[in-house]
């Protein structure tokens, strides 16, 4: 990652955008929703991004912790993987 700290920001949506390293090095852009345990984490399938899963957010949002990633190389994560 370029930056050394990527300092997460409220959206328009009520939702925080936020950004950490990989394992490798790699960004990758995060966004949560809503409170409450347990926390559900939702990844989106090839060639997509975190917004797949837009129409859903609202709704678990509502009972739990929502959190919605964009993978390597896609969406607005960094895309320097090499395997």
């Amino acid at each position: 990652m370029s930056r050394s700290a990527y300092i997460p920001r409220i959206e328009s949506s009520g939702g925080i955008v936020g950004e950490v390293p990989s394992a490798d090095g790699v960004a990758v852009r995060y966004e949560v929703h809503g409170r409450g345990a347990p926390a559900v984490v939702f990844v989106h399938g090839w060639s997509c991004d975190r917004r797949f899963w837009h129409r859903q957010v609202g709704r678990f949002a509502a009972r739990f912790t929502v959190v919605t990633i964009d993978l390597a190389g896609h969406g607005e994560s960094g895309a320097g993987r090499r395997s």
